[in-house]
């Protein structure tokens, strides 16, 4: 039982790895990481909050209070968590209110991080520079919203056999694609080829629902944006963003092509920028480990392959809260920019939108447009409040870095006076209805046609159960929240006052499940999706294959009364063959799952790794025994001889478990994985 839990407590480890959601640690020799202030005094400054709505908006936060209290945020959640270095800028349209590294870019070499000097990988919020790019070639005419994405791909291969995707469904992360994990990071194959055109088409996603239907998060989307921006602009990808977005800026050290080693050591400069990356760390038993940075598989990198220092990224920041302004420098006109910051596309009134790019989230009242990233140890943020003319960038280079994400929230929480409203009570016939939203549900970030389904049956599910007192509750691995009813269908969370939203169907059933995040809904599990449907079959399959090996051994010194004849002495071999087989997928998977959890550095190793190719040859293997041992059934029953009908029951039970064992694997799509 223990085992079992612990397995399910690795596979649980490994998807939240896999879905981008960051996590958590003190700093070795943090004397020597603070360049400004000193840690008591930043936990000794007294710091008084704004008081009333008018001075919110025109007042301007004082410099040295607000480095006091990040401090106290950052030096707070270093030491709880574990969290090796860190970068924090936060800008004015016009000046740069704080700039400041942490902790150590190299704790092996003893290294402080320099906001100006060491590049940190900012992942997902290069999402941001290639909508920025994308509205440059709309500006320009060279691209329409809503123009079919095969116009500019011209022969790339796309599955859009469920409805035509266009440019706004790429951005928006609504093109109807699922995610995938295995095969799409990581360095390639050897043999695979590294134009584009063969990478894109190595990692392509299948369209599993109709485009501009919800969200679901697509990394792939957005590679297919940047091979978009490159057949429009005529150069590279990463060459255009460096004409036309970095070196305006004065961004001089930012690039995306350091998540791969093409070409890097034959050009001097990426060379250097190389040099000064931090470096990704991993606490490990009382030690900063310093791990290898991550390469990837696809050189387009237009969903997560920049890199960029807390100097540079506050020019980023200057420029969108200026509206496409720099200085003299013109990146978007206004107008544009006005459009890249307005909605473009939501799951419902109350999740965030997507806004060309950014996703919008309200901090206290006020409106933001944010972007997270995380890839492998690095872990950042992203914020603009338009409103307030603030603008945050925040990065660490450790696994445990995801906590200082919040720092934009916690800034705007604190200096500004939030917007409140009356804490609504659970309707009085809710408990009634409650039955039409309580279920598991399944986010739509997910795969369901290649191998990586699998995992899903490991993975919690959101869970909405009800309470006597008429509240609605959410939860997921251990998290908990309480929601109210406010209108039908619309509950209000009791801690943050978000809200989300059910849509039903025809027959008064859930159909969708929209929160308050706007990267993916949700849509109840069916019963096929079930663990249950899985990890029966496969239990009773392994059990019975235990009892048929020890049964063999048994037999070995008290042979049987009435010993098989004929073609039942075949099914026994088949039989005893198949158990093996069963054994043997077992341990292969463990060791295969064991490779690919033991260090987030080697969730992005090649795939399919010479143990997922034994798990493949195995299970081909048991198929064929299973399919041998269904078709020997008849003739098994036929034979007068041999054995009795006891021997005979419990041959047909280990025939028919083998055959639901393996009907069950393959509907959970075990047997792609060489797709």
């Amino acid at each position: 039982m223990q085992l079992g839990k612990k397995f399910t407590l690795v596979l649980s480890c490994f998807f939240i790895l896999v879905t981008h959601i960051g996590a958590e640690e003190p700093v070795q020799h943090q004397s020597t990481a603070l360049n400004e202030v000193d840690v008591g005094v930043a936990k000794a400054v007294a710091i008084s909050p704004m008081s009333s709505d008018s001075q919110a908006r025109d007042a301007i936060i004082d410099p040295e209070l607000l480095r006091a209290f990040v401090d106290g945020l950052v030096v707070t959640a270093m030491e709880d968590h574990r969290i090796t270095g860190a970068v924090v800028a936060v800008v004015t349209p016009t000046d740069t209110l704080m700039l400041k590294g942490y902790g150590m870019a190299d704790a092996q070499a003893d290294i402080a991080v320099d906001p100006a000097e060491h590049l940190f990988r900012i992942a997902s919020i290069t999402k941001t520079f290639t909508a920025t790019a994308i509205m440059q070639l709309w500006e320009r005419g060279l691209v329409y919203f809503d123009a079919d994405i095969r116009t500019y791909l011209g022969e790339i291969a796309i599955d859009d056999h469920l409805g035509a995707i266009t440019i706004a469904d790429l951005m928006t992360h609504s093109a109807g694609f699922e995610d995938r994990f295995f095969g799409y990071y990581g360095p390639p194959p050897a043999g695979e080829g590294t134009d584009i055109e063969s990478q894109l088409a190595a990692t392509a996603a299948i369209q599993v629902r109709k485009p501009g239907t919800v969200t679901s998060y697509s990394n792939y989307s957005f590679a297919l944006l940047g091979e978009i921006i490159a057949r429009v602009s005529g150069v590279s990808y990463a060459d255009y963003l460096r004409d036309n977005i970095l070196l305006p800026l004065g961004m001089e050290s930012s690039d995306v092509r350091l998540k791969t080693t093409l070409g890097n050591s034959e050009t001097p400069w990426l060379a250097e920028l190389q040099r000064r990356e931090a470096r990704p760390h991993h606490w490990n038993q009382g030690w900063h480990d310093v791990l290898e940075p991550f390469v990837s598989r696809n050189t387009v990198h237009a969903e997560g392959g920049m890199s960029s220092t807390g100097a540079d990224m506050a020019r980023y920041l200057k420029m969108h809260l200026n509206q496409g302004a720099f200085g003299e420098v013109q990146i978007l006109k206004a107008d544009s920019w006005q459009r890249m910051s307005s909605p473009l596309f939501r799951n419902g009134p109350y999740s965030q939108a997507n806004a060309h790019g950014f996703w919008t989230e309200d901090f206290s009242g006020y409106d933001a447009l944010v972007h997270g990233g995380s890839i492998n140890e690095f872990k950042s943020g992203f914020a603009l409040i338009p409103e307030l003319n603030l603008g945050f960038f925040v990065s660490t280079n450790t696994d445990s870095g995801g906590k200082l994400r919040a720092i934009p929230r916690r800034v705007v929480e604190y200096f500004f006076p939030a917007k409140q409203r009356p804490l609504p009570q659970p309707p009085l016939d809710f408990k009634e209805r409650a039955s039409l939203y309580t279920g598991d549900y399944l986010g739509t970030r997910r795969n369901s046609e290649r191998f990586d389904r699998i995992f899903t049956a490991f993975v919690g599910a959101l869970t909405v159960s009800s309470t006597d007192e008429g509240y609605l509750v959410l939860a997921r691995q251990g998290d908990s929240h309480r929601y109210v009813e406010v209108e039908e269908h619309i509950f209000e969370s009791l801690e943050d006052r978000s809200r989300i939203q059910f849509k039903l169907d025809d027959e008064r059933k859930a159909r969708w499940l929209v929160t308050a995040s706007g990267a993916q809904a949700y849509e109840p599990r069916r019963f096929n999706e079930s663990p249950i449907t899985l990890l029966a079959p496969l239990t009773a399959s392994v059990v019975m294959a235990i009892g048929i090996l020890i049964a063999a051994v048994v037999s070995r010194f008290r042979p049987s009364s009435r010993p098989a004849e004929g073609k039942q002495r075949l099914a026994k071999a088949v039989l005893r063959i198949g158990s093996l087989l069963w054994l043997g997928i077992v341990a292969a998977f463990a060791v295969a799952i064991s490779e690919y959890t033991e260090s987030p550095v080697s969730l992005m190793a090649p795939f399919p790794s010479s143990t997922f190719v034994l798990l493949a040859y195995l299970l081909w293997a048991v198929a064929l025994t299973t399919l041998i041992s269904a078709v020997l059934l008849p003739a098994v029953w036929r034979e007068s001889a041999g054995w009795f009908l006891k021997h005979k029951l419990a041959y047909s039970a280990a025939a028919l478990l083998f055959l639901l064992g393996v009907v069950s694997l393959y509907q959970w799509n075990a047997f792609l994985i060489l797709k």
